[in-house]
């Protein structure tokens, strides 16, 4: 089983004055995406997550609300990405938390629930480690049409 997860809907801010002088900045709160891949040889029907706590560099941490029709995810088979024939079938359980992450920093999540098989449950827990880097962007519009017209 695997887990990846990443900051999905990042919000961008503009300051400034427009082709004179501007930059941009991002700011929360952001969407937390989920993805689960096992392979089809895995006993593994679906994941029930019960619990999601992220904890903040400065170390804050905050408990995820998790949607309530998505506590429970089937996994299926990735069609989207092309595999060589013989290659093992992919299988997927994704879903997103809307506005879960308050801060801009780097931060660790905890996912505690259950995977689901034909046999029963057993339980599951995965720490993944998210890093977000301080970025900002400059523009200076006088410099930005200069190579427009220099190019074209």
């Amino acid at each position: 089983m695997d887990l990846q997860t990443w900051v999905a809907e990042i919000h961008h801010r503009l300051h400034g004055i427009p082709f004179i002088v501007s930059f941009s900045t991002d700011r929360p709160p952001y969407t937390l995406s989920f993805c689960f891949t096992a392979r089809d040889l895995d006993p593994v029907k679906a994941i029930n997550v019960e619990h999601i706590q992220i904890t903040y560099a400065d170390g804050t941490g905050d408990r995820v609300t998790i949607p309530d029709d998505r506590t429970r995810n089937e996994f299926r088979p990735d069609t989207d990405t092309w595999k060589p024939e013989g290659e093992r079938t992919l299988l997927h359980a994704a879903f997103q938390c809307p506005e879960a992450i308050a801060k801009r920093q780097s931060f660790r999540v905890l996912v505690l629930g259950f995977l689901e098989s034909e046999t029963g449950t057993e339980p599951y827990s995965e720490v993944v480690e998210v890093r977000i880097e301080d970025k900002s962007y400059l523009y200076i519009g006088w410099f930005a049409l200069y190579m427009k017209f220099l190019y074209d």
